[in-house]
């Protein structure tokens, strides 16, 4: 699965750097889905080693062994009712489990008389993978630039800005922000007054976003020396 993963991240981040795949204006997630399984190729076919179908009293047991299985082993758990409010009614529910080989099952549910088929729950499987590594790599690629942010901006515990405009989401403009932390992740946390009133306020943002408030508020650190003119500090 290692492997299969790398692949997998290699795959995505390759069509999240092809601004030209989304260029028709397809939906993200379906035009991801699409790029991502051709760059696969074979890497997303998988043996269909159907179990069988269940009944609810068996559902958590069957999740138990698909756990332990290859990928690919599926199963059917049948969860239809009957209504007991004298309408007798009945209603075919289904949900579809297939293991994806690391330990993991993936189920969907399907009802009005659908049984879920390998295919349908294989391409459930890998969409749901797909939408899972693609989220890693954005937040991953967050976290990059919220700590360039940090780094870029020199932003250190004791710098304190003045009449700074933040959005989150209500407007709040604070006549002083002073930070107070700065973690591993590109996250501030600072403590904020406003004009007027005595309160202290905590405030934590992302550092990329800080200097967006920054920069729409027109404000620098009244840090002396980085308030001095540029050729003075030169």
């Amino acid at each position: 699965m290692k492997n299969y993963n790398e692949r997998l991240r290699a795959a995505v981040i390759a069509v999240l750097d092809d601004e030209s795949a989304y260029s028709h204006g397809t939906l993200y997630d379906r035009i991801l889905d699409v790029e991502v399984t051709k760059l696969m190729h074979g890497d997303f076919e998988t043996p269909d080693l159907f179990l069988g179908e269940f009944s609810r009293d068996e559902e958590r047991s069957t999740e138990k062994l698909l756990e332990t299985s290859p990928r690919g082993t599926w199963a059917i758990i049948n969860l239809s009712f009957t209504y007991t409010d004298g309408t007798g009614e009945h209603r075919e529910i289904y949900r579809g489990l297939v293991s994806s080989g690391d330990g993991k099952v993936h189920g969907r549910y399907d009802s009005n008389d659908t049984r879920p088929d390998f295919k349908t729950s294989v391409e459930h499987l890998t969409g749901m993978e797909i939408y899972t590594m693609r989220h890693k790599v954005e937040d991953e690629r967050r976290i990059e630039s919220q700590c360039q942010s940090v780094v870029d901006n020199r932003f250190r515990v004791g710098d304190i800005y003045r009449n700074v405009t933040v959005r989150s989401p209500a407007r709040h403009t604070f006549s002083t922000l002073q930070i107070t932390a700065v973690d591993g992740l590109g996250i501030v946390t600072m403590r904020a007054t406003k004009r007027g009133s005595s309160k202290q306020f905590n405030v934590t943002l992302s550092a990329t976003y800080f200097v967006s408030c920054l920069k729409e508020s027109g404000q620098l650190r009244v840090n002396a020396i980085l308030e001095m003119p540029a050729a003075v500090a030169a």
